[in-house]
């Protein structure tokens, strides 16, 4: 695991945001960011993930594109309500390799005990874990 330094929330994310609060009078959800209208809002903010991230998963660091991640929320949306546009809880995950065999963000769904959970938005990150030559 790498640590991840966040950017600022892309303009495109903040104006969604802006504008369907200023529309509805309420806060969108995660859900309303991938309905139709509103899905090359989605595709921004996993481009910008994708940048800052350099291409790997948040967590195994598998290579990844647009195509074979997701957005994942480090604090669960279930439990972090509202959390789940924030930028800063928001990072991109590998997809596994197949549906029968998910892994990192799906493995960890969820979990969220602070205390137990290695976060890459923690710069002391990598020291939780040794590397063998072998991987």
């Amino acid at each position: 695991m790498r640590y991840i330094k966040k950017n600022p929330a892309p303009k495109a994310l903040k104006n969604f945001i802006a504008a369907y609060r200023k529309k509805t009078g309420k806060n969108p959800t995660f859900r309303t960011l991938g309905t139709r209208p509103y899905r090359k809002v989605k595709e921004k903010v996993k481009e910008s993930l994708l940048r800052e991230q350099y291409g790997l998963c948040c967590y195994c660091m598998k290579r990844i594109d647009r195509h074979n991640s997701h957005i994942e929320h480090f604090r669960p949306q279930s439990k972090y309500p509202s959390l789940v546009l924030d930028y800063q809880n928001l990072l991109l995950s590998c997809n596994g390799l197949t549906e029968e065999y998910e892994n990192c963000g799906h493995k960890k769904a969820d979990f969220a005990e602070e205390e137990s959970l290695v976060s890459p938005l923690d710069p002391d990150c990598s020291n939780h874990f040794a590397y063998t030559v072998n991987g």
